[in-house]
């Protein structure tokens, strides 16, 4: 078995609603509760870190797929939160930031149109 490249945790569970991977493999990390998406995500952004270390960027919806400390400066946007931004409309300068992430969102906005 392998471990997980978020929090090199080695044992795994059952996805959400008791899911395997496609493969049959346990899924979900049992110390981070990361799923496979999240370690894809993670694993192409530390591919990225000599260019993210220069990078502002935001991310909606936070999870632990993005490292914080691999960029110049990082916030988060969550629904209801402290920053709780509306995608449609931030009120945000254009060019504030070089990265905007936002992992399993938009199929709860409402107008994506």
């Amino acid at each position: 078995m392998s471990t997980c490249n978020m929090c090199d945790g080695a044992t795994f569970k059952a996805g959400y609603g008791d899911r395997l991977a496609p493969n049959g493999s346990l899924p979900m990390c049992s110390s981070c509760g990361s799923v496979e998406r999240h370690r894809v995500v993670h694993a192409m952004y530390q591919s990225l870190r000599p260019l993210t270390r220069m990078w502002r960027a935001l991310q909606f919806a936070p999870d632990g797929s993005l490292v914080p400390t691999d960029f110049k400066e990082f916030e988060t946007s969550t629904f209801g939160g402290v920053n709780s931004l509306d995608m449609m409309r931030t009120g945000l300068p254009d060019g504030r930031y070089d990265l905007i992430a936002s992992n399993h969102v938009l199929e709860h906005v409402q107008d994506q149109y």
